[in-house]
């Protein structure tokens, strides 16, 4: 009975901040902590800690700190495995770009080859026949805009895209939008579409070339006339998963980077057969032919959050389109 002579009659136990060695001492705690019916003091190891009443033993200090270095090894993990991801991309972009670059050099090794059996040739011709001075002239005209054609051609890199699985040739003829009410937007417009080649739409503010584009891509239905596809007469909102309609205004989030705008185009639209390896490996040929990759990792940003900039932003929403593999 702690701190009593009668220890026959004691029913306390040693009282917390005290420890009894004996039934009859009770020595109050100075080092360490001494909890209800402690016969020593106990030592405050590890995340234990001390307090005055000697009633807790665990610190919001050491569970903190314990907590913290969770979260930067955490954080050092997610970055770790960012890094290997980018440079894994980078590291297979890269070899693309050398084997696109190996087959340049081949066609041009074999292009060469061709001029200068060419310039042989020529070379005999002029020995052995007379040409006039004039087809001479011509002749060093046309050499001089080639050399400067193919000059201008050296610094630019080859697209790495594949060609498309079909093709697509449009012509419309008479195509005519009248809107109750307002009266007649368009009419009598023809022309034609060719595949493989960039047909350009000119013309001042309001000459109608967004109504145009709407109107032939179907989301507004004519009033008159008739659209072709590959010489059949079609709609071409029938051809929506091998066309692709970039709007005039850029749609698109402004709060993911380039990368991740046209990796979610990619996901959402190409077929569910591709692998995500596949798909991938799409986004990569995109940014590299819209010389976008070098920005694939900057958030695309808006009015309150500075980002890319104006064109580069309008590439990513062709980008976008082009991910998906459009005829």
């Amino acid at each position: 009975c702690p701190g009593k002579s009668n220890v026959d009659v004691c029913v306390d136990l040693c009282p917390p901040k005290f420890y009894c060695p004996s039934a009859a001492e009770a020595i109050p705690c100075e080092d360490g902590y001494c909890p209800v019916a402690s016969i020593a003091p106990r030592k405050c190891q590890g995340l234990e800690g001390c307090n005055e009443d000697d009633l807790r033993r665990f610190t919001v200090g050491g569970a903190s700190g314990v907590m913290l270095v969770i979260i930067v090894a955490a954080f050092v993990y997610l970055f770790a495995g960012r890094h290997m991801v980018v440079r894994k991309a980078r590291i297979n972009r890269e070899k693309k770009m050398a084997a696109a670059r190996d087959a340049s050099d081949s066609v041009n090794t074999t292009k060469e080859g061709e001029d200068n059996g060419a310039e042989e040739k020529e070379v005999e011709v002029d020995v052995d026949s007379e040409i006039p001075e004039e087809s001479t002239k011509r002749r060093g005209l046309r050499q001089r805009i080639k050399d400067r054609q193919e000059s201008r051609g050296k610094g630019r890199r080859r697209s790495t895209l594949t060609a498309p699985e079909m093709t697509v040739d449009i012509a419309f003829e008479r195509l005519r939008l009248t809107i109750p009410g307002v009266g007649t937007i368009m009419r009598g417009v023809s022309g034609k579409i060719d595949h493989g080649n960039l047909t350009a739409i000119m013309g001042p503010s309001g000459a109608g070339k967004t109504t145009f584009l709407t109107l032939m891509s179907g989301k507004v239905d004519r009033t008159g006339g008739m659209i072709t596809v590959n010489a059949e007469e079609a709609q071409l909102s029938e051809f929506r998963n091998v066309i692709g309609f970039v709007p005039q205004e850029d749609i698109m989030m402004r709060d993911l980077t380039v990368e991740e705008n046209v990796t979610h185009s990619a996901l959402m639209r190409l077929p569910t057969n591709w692998t995500r390896e596949k798909k991938m490996a799409r986004v990569d040929e995109v940014l590299e032919s819209l010389e976008i990759d070098h920005i694939r990792d900057s958030v695309v940003g808006d009015e309150n959050r500075r980002g890319i900039s104006g064109g580069q932003r309008k590439r990513v929403n062709i980008a976008m389109e082009m991910v998906v593999k459009p005829s």
